[in-house]
């Protein structure tokens, strides 16, 4: 028999460790842009802020992920339904702010809080919004994400803006026209 040619014994080369971004790598790089572009006033970045430690911290202690490439898209959803379980009137409170965010929720979150309505459209979408522009500068930044859709989670108007509005009352508008523009 023909002798068997020698090959080199060729070792598996350890796989490359998967890159982790934690989530307040890209958060607190996307508060600091915006308020140093002015973007955003103070009081629109603290809402950011605490709407991220909310989202954060449901995916660290609900669903056990800490970093940007582990979010999906059911995740998005699970959200989802604890906003809609949120009571409207969350928030108001003092010492809301320095609750941790599961806390937050079980707080205003039944059973502990009895309460049949659900967040405001405006609120709903301003909490998409906020998150939807924080995985956008995960992206910018070169974090490899899942796909991620946002747009079945923004709540649609019913009405028309003009229609949303309270109509004032009469006499409001009688002593609005009785101004000297009005009266000459």
């Amino acid at each position: 028999q023909a002798p068997q040619p020698i090959t080199p014994h060729r070792y598996a080369q350890p796989a490359a460790a998967a890159v982790q971004t934690p989530f307040a790598a890209i958060h607190t790089m996307l508060l600091a842009e915006k308020q140093k572009t002015k973007d955003w006033t103070p009081k629109t970045a603290r809402q950011a802020e605490f709407i991220f430690k909310l989202f954060f911290d449901f995916l660290t202690v609900r669903q056990n992920k800490t970093c940007f490439e582990e979010i999906k898209q059911v995740d998005l959803d699970d959200f989802s339904t604890l906003l809609l379980g949120l009571n409207p009137r969350h928030g108001k409170s003092t010492g809301d702010q320095q609750l941790s965010g599961m806390d937050y929720v079980e707080k205003y979150s039944a059973p502990r809080s009895d309460h049949k309505d659900i967040m405001a459209r405006v609120t709903l979408n301003r909490h998409w919004g906020f998150i939807e522009q924080v995985v956008a500068r995960a992206r910018r930044r070169g974090v490899k994400l899942n796909e991620l859709d946002f747009r079945p989670f923004y709540q649609k108007r019913i009405k028309s803006a003009r229609e949303e509005r309270p109509t004032p009352p009469v006499g409001s508008i009688e002593t609005f026209f009785k101004l000297p523009i009005f009266t000459g």
